[in-house]
């Protein structure tokens, strides 16, 4: 794999918590990169039962725009489309459920495993279920040991992005650009994804541009043809301020989505 070669947001949660893993986690994430990406359009909806409020979300597919996106993506794009005019987070969720079992387990093994295995960075080892029957296990190899020790430095870089985006949004858009997907694993940078992704798309890859305190940003190994990144994003499609994660969270949780538990990474279960 390239050096710095971006990951999706799925793709580097799974890295990250191998053995196990939540697959409801990584179908969440998968969504909510589509709508960052404007793939996908959230609306929150009030509805009336007795006298109490309630907003159920619903997921769009964008009509106009059909990129040519990793496998992952493009099965929860699908899933999306075919909820059609309903759109809700239910429905979704339910389409998600039919075709990937009903802990979500199938999304990885299909989906996000075959990327990870394909890369180098995972493979699939001998194991037994309660020390008895033999199965096989998703693990990283020593090449996505080596990523995954990267990505957690990143991300521990990139919790610094919003003091630089200010003073230095050079450095800003290098910490975004060395993260990729992932940055979606990091909630607290959610206020500044519009700031962040001006930034980047200002700098473009490649670049090598003096900056302030940072001593120098260098874009030129940074390859991020592997997944989402903020340079792809199209600010005139997404309005982040409209986002409403907190409500995607609990529509997601609400309708069922992290109901599965722990899929672990058993290559003969659902799980994994």
């Amino acid at each position: 794999m390239a050096v710095g070669q971006a990951l999706g947001a799925a793709e580097a949660y799974v890295l990250l918590s191998l053995p196990r893993t939540a697959p409801a986690k990584a179908v969440k994430l998968g969504l909510l990169a589509l709508i960052v990406q404007g793939l996908v359009r959230m609306e929150t909806v009030e509805r009336r039962v007795m006298l109490r409020r309630m907003h159920d979300v619903h997921l769009y597919a964008s009509p106009d725009r059909a990129p040519i996106l990793p496998p992952a993506a493009a099965s929860l794009l699908g899933i999306v489309r075919a909820a059609g005019p309903d759109g809700s987070m239910s429905r979704v969720v339910a389409l998600a459920k039919r075709a990937y079992g009903g802990a979500l387990g199938g999304f990885v093994k299909d989906h996000v495993a075959p990327v990870l295995i394909e890369r180098g960075l995972a493979t699939y080892r001998p194991a037994r279920i309660l020390g008895l029957f033999p199965t096989t296990r998703l693990g990283r190899t020593a090449t996505g040991e080596a990523e995954r020790e990267r990505l957690e430095r990143a991300i521990r870089d990139a919790r610094e992005i919003p003091r630089f985006l200010d003073r230095d949004p050079v450095q800003a858009a290098a910490l975004a650009a060395a993260l990729g997907g992932a940055i979606l694993l990091i909630d607290e940078l959610r206020p500044h994804y519009e700031a962040l992704a001006a930034a980047v798309r200002r700098y473009a890859p490649g670049d090598d541009i003096g900056s302030g305190d940072g001593g120098g940003a260098d874009f030129a190994d940074v390859d991020r043809s592997g997944g989402f990144d903020f340079a792809n994003v199209d600010l005139d499609a997404v309005d982040f301020s409209g986002i409403d994660f907190a409500g995607f969270d609990s529509g997601f949780s609400d309708a069922g989505g992290e109901g599965g538990g722990d899929g672990g990474g058993d290559g003969g279960s659902s799980g994994c």
